[in-house]
This record gives C-alpha cells, structure tokens and sequence, in this order.
C-alpha cells in the first residue's frame, strides 16, 4: 500500500465524518472519495450493543475513489489482505 492511499484514505475518513457531523451522510460521496458504484460486503446479521471494538478496515482503489471496503476485526488479517506486515 502506497504513501498515498494512506493519505487519500486518511482525508477521505475525514470528509466522510464531518458530513455525519454536520447530518450530510453523502458527504464522501459528494467530495468523489467514494465511488458511485462502491461495492459493500455486507457482514451477516447480529444483534447489537454497545462496546469498545478494534477493527481494520482495507480500501480499495480505483482511478482516485474508493470502491471497495472491507472490514478486519483482526488488524493483522487486514495488514495480511492489504499485503503488509506491520
């Protein structure tokens, strides 16, 4: 993974949570972070509660948009799929 798409990705999760901020939920999208046609892998039910979670999330990329996102709980398995070690 480049330099770049870590800043990229960075920025991007900066605009998306500051459009949820101000209730703009479309904000990633509207700025071009995200790809019209993004493909999500939806996680299969489960219930719900609060708690504290680390995860990892892998983006891929394409021509500058995201356009697919996957989510790790293991941040060692998305280092794995991302092609790195640490």
């Amino acid at each position: 993974m480049s330099q770049e798409n870590v800043e990229v990705v960075g920025v991007g999760i900066d605009v998306f949570q500051a459009g949820l901020e101000r209730g703009e939920f479309g904000a990633a999208f509207d700025a071009g972070f995200l790809h019209a046609d993004i493909e999500w892998i939806q996680a299969p039910e489960i219930s719900v509660r609060t708690t504290e979670l680390r995860f990892a999330t892998v983006y891929g990329r394409e021509n500058g948009s995201v356009v697919r996102t996957r989510n790790y709980l293991d941040p060692a398995d998305a280092l794995k799929a991302a092609g790195r070690r640490e």
